[in-house]
């Protein structure tokens, strides 16, 4: 290059460079660490490498251009990029920042757990199928955060030295998905009542449903909300699973012996689980037979939930068919129990009447040994040579007087479901007043009055037409007797 110099008005004088027509250049490359001149980096300019010298420094004798550099040391990141030296611009710095290659081995029950995240402060890598991974960066103290699907991701911090040799060991647990339908005792589910897990909470969507991710474990639980009681309880966690709880109406108490209900302050009870008759607090709630009965309980916010009268249990006719090929002179009579054992013999009755309405015969089968929730079917001949006849079918406790005339009890027409022992379902029953009183007795039925005057100078009494009320069971809502002397009903 050649070198003239500039004069001001003033006679001050400075260099100026007129450059050379092409040819080499000399190019310095300055490296430094920490701000400090790193002496034996190793900067490459195309082909071409230097190791800087003393003062952190590479010469290069080079054409101008643009080149591709890189500056490396053991203990440091490498440095790469671009560079344009002209015979104007001959010098280029360069700071390697002290690191290494950290390595992170992530597991999952003792087995390496590939494709698995890492990430360490901004830089981030996938483990391999070794489950290891490796990151070029900075000594230091970070923060770090492991994670795969289907498992529980995992956090924490660490240092990075110059002298770290280990890798960084994490091991991950399997994250199940646990779920939880929460029903009323109706079986519907209840939507948008909380459900807390392990602390966590969710609510339940339209379905009574709420999920979590859990490890394995044991876990606290509590469902509360609406007008139900709070649950609370333990779940073992061990795989994916859905667990079903069953919620309870809060505020009422029944007592099964009185049937009496009670509620507690602030809380009303229906017949229905919207509008329907209120139920009154300490008033007796008659339970079923073999169906149970539902109610409904309101608290101070409208919220109802259901609550279950179990039925009492009990033996009935549960069906009433004749025998193919019979012409009806057989009948199958099936027979049903719930909560209730025969362990005495009972007798099963088919009465036949004329087509006056007079019952002319009967017929018997004994039954024992009946189980709880039993279902058996008996047959009830009547002989081929019996005339054209209407049966009516009973249960009789077999220690009572056998009936000469059926109207001593309830009875029904064959072909329609049967009753036993006054169990009721929606059917017709009459109700009739028998005693020596001259005097009209009354049943009040609905608190509506039902006269009827029987005589009882005969044995069986003669129980005319006319002197019979039929009701349909399923209306009755109460029954009362005018009087308690010399009276059955």
């Amino acid at each position: 290059d050649k070198i003239i110099y500039i004069e001001n008005s003033l006679g001050d004088r400075a260099p100026f460079v007129i450059p050379t027509l092409g040819g080499i250049i000399k190019a310095v490359v300055s490296v430094t660490a920490d701000g400090s001149p790193l002496v034996g980096a190793t900067v490459s300019i195309g082909s071409e490498s230097v190791i800087t010298d003393s003062e952190g420094k590479a010469l290069f004798l080079i054409e101008p251009n643009e080149y591709q550099y890189t500056v490396s040391k053991e203990g440091y990141l490498t440095e790469s990029g671009s560079v344009t030296f002209r015979t104007d611009l001959r010098t280029k710095s360069v700071e390697l920042i002290a690191g290494g290659l950290m390595k992170v081995v992530v597991s999952a029950d003792v087995e390496p757990l590939p494709q698995a995240t890492v990430s360490i402060g901004t830089w981030s890598a996938l483990c391999n199928e070794n489950g290891i991974a490796e990151i070029l960066m900075p000594y230091g103290t970070y923060d770090y955060e492991v994670s795969a699907s289907g498992y529980s991701g995992e956090s924490g911090s660490f240092t990075f030295t110059k002298e770290t040799v280990e890798p960084l060991n994490v091991m991950l647990k399997i994250e199940y998905r646990v779920g939880f339908t929460i029903t009323n005792v109706e079986g519907k589910p209840v939507k948008g009542i909380s459900v807390t897990l392990d602390g966590t909470a969710a609510e339940t969507d339209n379905n009574g449903e709420a999920y979590f991710s859990k490890n394995v474990g044991t876990y606290e639980i509590s469902i509360s909300g609406g007008a139900y009681k709070t649950y609370e309880s333990t779940v073992n966690v061990d795989s994916s699973d859905t667990h079903t709880i069953v919620m309870h109406a809060s505020g009422v108490s029944y007592d099964e012996d009185s049937e009496i209900i009670t509620l507690e302050s602030g809380y009303k009870a229906w017949t229905e689980s919207i509008g329907g008759t209120e139920i009154i607090s300490g008033t007796a709630v008659a339970r079923e037979l073999f169906d149970d009965k539902i109610i409904y309980i309101e608290n101070s916010l409208g919220d109802r939930a259901p609550f279950v009268i179990l039925s009492k249990g009990g033996i009935r006719i549960q069906n009433v068919k004749t025998v193919d090929g019979s012409d009806g002179k057989q009948l199958d009579v099936t027979v049903e129990t719930h909560k209730y054992a025969v362990t005495e013999k009972m007798l099963l009755i088919g009465a036949l009447y004329d087509d006056n309405g007079v019952c002319v015969k009967t017929y018997t089968q004994e039954i024992t040994s009946l189980t709880s929730d039993e279902i058996r079917t008996f047959t009830l001949n009547f002989g081929l040579n019996t005339t054209d006849y209407t049966c009516k079918i009973y249960l009789w406790d077999s220690e009572s007087l056998t009936p000469y005339c059926p109207q001593w009890t309830v009875g029904i027409d064959y072909n329609i479901t049967s009753v036993a022992g006054g169990m009721y379902d929606s059917l017709r029953v009459y109700m009739s007043v028998l005693d020596d009183d001259p005097t009209e007795e009354q049943i009040i039925v609905n608190e509506q009055i039902i006269a009827m005057d029987v005589d009882e100078d005969e044995n069986p009494p003669d129980i005319e037409k006319e002197d019979l009320v039929w009701i349909d069971v399923s209306q009755i809502r109460s029954l009362q007797k005018s009087r308690l002397s010399k009276k059955r009903v």
